[in-house]
């Protein structure tokens, strides 16, 4: 993640580089969905401009949907 200062807005603007095509924002709800993921164990991070970054294991297996709940605090 990067922060840029911004002269024209108050508290500046929010710039994140992605290596991967993998992500997803969440909605209103705090709902997501990340498409077409290879199975696979993978590194889910989740993280927010007020809360505490969350880093947690998620498995994804070969024609399976699957769930990760995130709590931030």
């Amino acid at each position: 993640m990067y922060t840029q200062l911004c002269r024209v807005h108050r508290d500046g603007g929010l710039l994140v580089l992605l290596d991967t095509p993998y992500f997803a924002v969440t909605d209103k709800a705090g709902k997501y969905e990340i498409k077409d993921v290879p199975a696979g164990k993978y590194a889910l991070v989740a993280w927010s401009e007020k809360l505490k970054s969350v880093k947690q294991e998620a498995t994804v297996e070969a024609g399976k949907a699957a769930t990760v709940d995130v709590t931030m605090k």
